[in-house]
C-alpha cells in the first residue's frame, strides 16, 4: 500500500486534531482517494528528499506567525469533544514529497495533558511514540516527538512539536516519506520561527 499525497495530508490533519484534544474517530489509512486517482501515489524515496531546500515565507495566523513553505492551505475543523466543540485552524504546506503543517486550537480542557496527547496521536497514527521530550518554548511548556509509520513496505516519519499557551495549543508538524531519525533543517527552521502575538 502506498502513501498518497491525499493520505499524507489526512494523516497530518488527524495527528493535529488528536493533539488539539479533538480526537479522530479512526486511524487515517493513507491510501489513494478515489477522487484523486492513481497518479497522486507517491513512492517512498530516499531520505535525502526530506532535505530538499525550500523558501519559507511568513504565515500569519490567529495569534501567531510562523515560517512555512509556500503555498499554504487553511482548513477550519470543528469537532465535538467532552468539553464541547473545538475549532481547529489547520494550515498545511506541501513541499515535494513532504508535508508541513501548523494547527492552532483552544483545548477547552484545563489542564491539558501534553504527554497523553502525544501518546494518543502516535497510537492513532499507527506508529510508536519515539523520542518524546519535554521542552519549554519562549516560556511555554511543550513536547517534541517522532512517529515512524509503516504501511506495507513503505515508511513515513512524522515529527511534531506542541506548545501550550494557556488554553491554546500550537501543533507544528512535518511528515516525510522514508525512515528518518532526526528532523531535517527545514523542519527545525519552521518550528523555531513560531512567534506568539
Amino acid at each position: 500500500m502506498a502513501f498518497s499525497s491525499n493520505g499524507l495530508r489526512q494523516f497530518t490533519l488527524s495527528a493535529a486534531l488528536v493533539l488539539a484534544g479533538c480526537g479522530a474517530e479512526d486511524k487515517v489509512r493513507p491510501t489513494v482517494s478515489p477522487d484523486v486517482g492513481p497518479s497522486s501515489t507517491i513512492s517512498v524515496s530516499p531520505a535525502t528528499t526530506a532535505t530538499t531546500a525550500a523558501t519559507l515565507v511568513p504565515y500569519v495566523g490567529d495569534g501567531f506567525t510562523i515560517l512555512l513553505p509556500a503555498p499554504v492551505e487553511l482548513e477550519k475543523e470543528t469537532v465535538q469533544t467532552a468539553a464541547g466543540p473545538i475549532e481547529a485552524n489547520i494550515v498545511t504546506a506541501p513541499q515535494g514529497d513532504n508535508l508541513y503543517g501548523v494547527t492552532s486550537a483552544d483545548t477547552g480542557v484545563r489542564p491539558f495533558d501534553l504527554d497523553n496527547a502525544a501518546r494518543e496521536s502516535a497510537s492513532r497514527a499507527g506508529g510508536p511514540l519515539t523520542d518524546l521530550r519535554r521542552i519549554t518554548y519562549k516560556g511555554h511548556p511543550g513536547r517534541e516527538f517522532r512517529v515512524p509509520v509503516t504501511k506495507g513496505s513503505e515508511t513515513a516519519t512524522l515529527f511534531v512539536r506542541t506548545v501550550l499557551v494557556k488554553k491554546r495549543v500550537y501543533i507544528m508538524n512535518a511528515i516525510y516519506l522514508g525512515a528518518l531519525t532526526a528532523p531535517p533543517p527545514l523542519y527545525r527552521q519552521m518550528v523555531e520561527s513560531l512567534t506568539l502575538s
